[in-house]
Parts: structure tokens; C-alpha cells; sequence
């Protein structure tokens, strides 16, 4: 379906997902910055699929309708106003106890002997940045343990009816801690915050420290020419929906067509600029960004002061649609 002229510059259909795969980083920046392009109506999608099958899906549409990624126009500018605000009012709680959080759960790298680092680091830390962020003491993580599967969409009536019990759970978990109503915003947006933080920014550390491990060789983690951005990221595409014709790459697309947006590639070029575009383009940039560098970098000083060596024994993603998540992480530490 797609021309010669359209693969080389990065565009490729794909019968399978119905959608139009985007694999280059100039076409993908085009894409995720156009006006006539919306992230997936995964609210109005669920709505759908309730009336069909008679059921009502409103603990899942709630979450969609304060998550930024999920919703478009003025709704998608009221949601970011709402983390950004809720952000802001936590900033200094986070910067002041953000590094001794990172210190405390990285130091496992000090220690001689085999860990999976997904399980003994990255996981606790995250979730720990996480009750960091919300100003929850307990963010419900054993509630909804497959929270940000809520994204996928190839899947069935029985799994999406346990979803939605799970985000019932989570949701009711959220408004007892807050001490607020079930359906208040601030349940809402602290339910988007933990749906969207914790599998992307988790995926991305674990696909990020293997990146950099597997290609530094048998060295003191001292002596590794920490990167000031992340080399890889877990969030491996994202989507956008055509909300009225445009034209993009040379060819008009009409309301409904989809992209499926790689991200891979702003790790390609070789340009730091690019790298930080893992985190998105313009309107549907990452509210976590700033913390998420700030965690990065904050590793790094760990890896700056720790001679121990570190050799990946084992290494696999988990099944999943959504996100790039280790789920075997095991590395041997030798002094």
C-alpha cells in the first residue's frame, strides 16, 4: 500500500494493525506535532465497547479522562494542567528526598554477589518515587498490578472486565488515602499519575541501565562514560488518530486512518537534541521528563563513586503490547 518514496522516508502500512507505521525521527517529530492528530479516544473507544456489550467500563474511562495521552483539545489542556499543578506543589518534597531515594535503592550495585535488578532495584525504587510523588504512603501497587495494560487494545472481553476491577480497586484505594470522593479530580489525576509513571518510567530505566551495561564490558561501573540522557526508552511507540484531513510525507490522510509512532529512532541520530524526544513532541511532551533525568542523572553519581563490576548473566523482556519491560534482569557483581 505504501510507495517506494513513502518506506524511504520512514512510512510503512501495515495490514495487520490497520495503521501506518512511522519509523524515522523526522516523520515521527512531524506526526506527534500535528494539530489534526489526536492521541487514541480510548475513553470514547471503551464507551463503545460498553454499549455493545452492556457493560458499563467507568472505572477505566474515568482514568482515561485524566490521562493527557488518552484525550485531545481542551480536555488534554485541562488533564496536563492538572499534573502539572499537582507536580509543582510536590517538586520540593521530591528534590529533597529524591537523592538519598536513588542512593539508598542503587547502592545494591556496591554489593558482591547476583541480584536481578529489576526485582531487588528498579521496582522497589520506582515505587518508592512514586508514593514520593503522589504523597501517598501506600500507592496501591498489589490493587492494579497491571495498571498501565489499560493501553492495550488487542484483547479480550474477560481480561478488559479485569481491568476494569482492578482499576475499581485502585480507584477506591486512591480516594480512601486522599480521603476524598471516588470521583474528584485529585483521585483522578493521582490514578493517572501511577497508570502512566510506573511501567514507562520503570521499563525505561531497566532497558536503559542494560543498554549501557551490555556495552561498557567488565569495567568499574566508575569508569563508564555515564550519558546525560537515557540511551533507551519503555515506551516503544505511541499512536495518533487523524481527527481531520491532513496531509503529511505527500500523501492526505483521511478522519480515522491511524499512525503507530516508533520512538527508537530520536535514539539514532546520533543528536542529543533528538534523544530527548523519547519523552515526546510539543503539546503531548512528558509532564515526568524533568524528574526522570533528574532520577538519571542521579544514578550516574551512583555509578561516579562505585568500583564494582557488573556482568549481565540474563536479560528478557516481558510479553507485553505496550510497554518494553525487563522482566529478567540478573547481573553478576564482582569487586
Amino acid at each position: 500500500m505504501g510507495s517506494i518514496a513513502e518506506v524511504e522516508c520512514g512510512l510503512r502500512w501495515d495490514d495487520g494493525l490497520q495503521a501506518w507505521m512511522v519509523e524515522s525521527a523526522g516523520l515521527a517529530e512531524t506526526v506527534l506535532a500535528h494539530p489534526g492528530l489526536s492521541a487514541p479516544p480510548y475513553g470514547e473507544l471503551y464507551r463503545m465497547l460498553g454499549e455493545h456489550f452492556g457493560v458499563a467500563f467507568d472505572n477505566l474511562r474515568f482514568a482515561y479522562s485524566h490521562i493527557p495521552l488518552c484525550l485531545h483539545a481542551a480536555e488534554h489542556a485541562k488533564a496536563r494542567r492538572g499534573i502539572a499543578g499537582h507536580l509543582a506543589t510536590r517538586r520540593g518534597s521530591i528534590d529533597a528526598a529524591a537523592p538519598a531515594l536513588v542512593a539508598r535503592h542503587f547502592s545494591a550495585l556496591k554489593q558482591p554477589g547476583t541480584i536481578d535488578l529489576m526485582q531487588a532495584v528498579v521496582e522497589p525504587f520506582v515505587i518508592d518515587l512514586l508514593s514520593l510523588v503522589t504523597g501517598l504512603d501506600d500507592i496501591g501497587a498489589d490493587q492494579a498490578p497491571t495498571a498501565s495494560q489499560i493501553f492495550g487494545r488487542g484483547v479480550g472481553m474477560a481480561r478488559r472486565r479485569r481491568m476494569e476491577a482492578e482499576m475499581g480497586r485502585l480507584r477506591q484505594h486512591i480516594a480512601d488515602m486522599l480521603g476524598q470522593d471516588p470521583g474528584s479530580d485529585d483521585v483522578g489525576r493521582t490514578m493517572a499519575l501511577l497508570i502512566l509513571g510506573r511501567d514507562a518510567l520503570t521499563g525505561t530505566l531497566g532497558t536503559s541501565l542494560y543498554a549501557l551495561l551490555k556495552d561498557a564490558g567488565p569495567v568499574p561501573l566508575a569508569a563508564i562514560a555515564f550519558p546525560e540522557m537515557m540511551p533507551d526508552t519503555g515506551v516503544p511507540y505511541t499512536e495518533r488518530f487523524v481527527v481531520e484531513p491532513v496531509e503529511i510525507a505527500g500523501r492526505t490522510f483521511a478522519v480515522g486512518e491511524k499512525f503507530r509512532v516508533f520512538l527508537a529512532p530520536f535514539t539514532q541520530t546520533g543528536e542529543a537534541r533528538d534523544r530527548a524526544k523519547i519523552f515526546g513532541v510539543g503539546a503531548h511532551t512528558c509532564l515526568g521528563r524533568p524528574l526522570s533525568l533528574d532520577i538519571w542523572r542521579g544514578i550516574g553519581r551512583v555509578f561516579a563513586e562505585t568500583t564494582t563490576r557488573v556482568e549481565i548473566v540474563d536479560y528478557a523482556l516481558r510479553d507485553d503490547e505496550v510497554f518494553a519491560y525487563p522482566n529478567r534482569f540478573l547481573a553478576r557483581i564482582d569487586l
